[in-house]
């Protein structure tokens, strides 16, 4: 299952460069390989933690399936669709151990994470946030810094507002994973009360979202939301 998953998703990243330089090489013709593969990924997902409903790579691979569908443009991410997988991984009582449990959740939070940095690099001089970019092009344009003996750079702004949409979808992803965390930690105490590793790793990855994406975008900096996943 995994290697033919991982088969429809490199399918789906490379579909441009498979096709020939005649007319099956058209938008239209790409389009429509990425819809067919989409709904392959989708179908075969579903079959798989079927099959293996103990496996989190499957499941995290079925939450990997719903952002393609939001970064090929089908739809707009909702958490709802993540929580679903994360409630039908635990609720089937198939998982392994309790370590399992908190990769699931954590998964699900990753994944919004990963589509909220997706956005904010909208607004960057990168076209995904993940790439390559000149770390020396910051707000202030027209100045000069020096960088090395003799060379100087001219410093460009670096990030450019986000379009109202996109700065509204933002603004309630970033609020969805916060909630997507205290979702995780009530499970993780409710079903592992004792479990005080598993629920420190799951506070940990929370402070640090918070620390430096929650916080940040929605302008509240000053919060004690840090400082109190530390303190738990």
């Amino acid at each position: 299952w995994v290697k033919y998953l991982k088969h429809l998703l490199y399918v789906l990243h490379n579909d441009s460069e498979d096709l020939d330089s005649d007319a099956t090489s058209t938008s239209m013709s790409r389009a429509k390989q990425k819809a067919e593969t989409l709904i392959q990924l989708q179908n075969v997902s579903a079959r798989a933690v079927k099959n293996c409903p103990y496996s989190v790579q499957l499941f995290s691979v079925k939450m990997q399936g719903v952002l393609e569908e939001v970064q090929a443009g089908c739809k707009l991410l909702e958490p709802d669709d993540l929580m679903k997988i994360v409630n039908e991984a635990t609720s089937g009582g198939f998982l392994p151990n309790q370590e399992a449990h908190l990769e699931i959740y954590l998964a699900a939070c990753r994944i919004v994470k990963r589509r909220v940095m997706e956005l904010v690099s909208k607004g960057t001089s990168s076209l995904d946030y993940d790439d390559t970019e000149r770390l020396d092009t910051i707000a202030g344009g027209g100045m000069k810094k020096k960088r090395r003996r003799g060379e100087e750079i001219e410093l460009k702004k670096f990030v450019a507002p986000l379009e109202d949409d996109l700065e509204q979808e933002v603004h309630d992803l970033t609020e969805d994973l916060r909630e997507m965390f205290e979702a995780g930690d009530g499970y993780l105490r409710k079903t592992f009360p004792e479990w005080t590793e598993g629920r420190y790793l799951f506070m940990r990855e929370k402070a640090r979202v918070e620390a430096f994406v929650c916080s940040p975008l929605l302008n509240d900096v000053n919060s004690d939301d840090v400082v109190k996943c530390y303190e738990k």
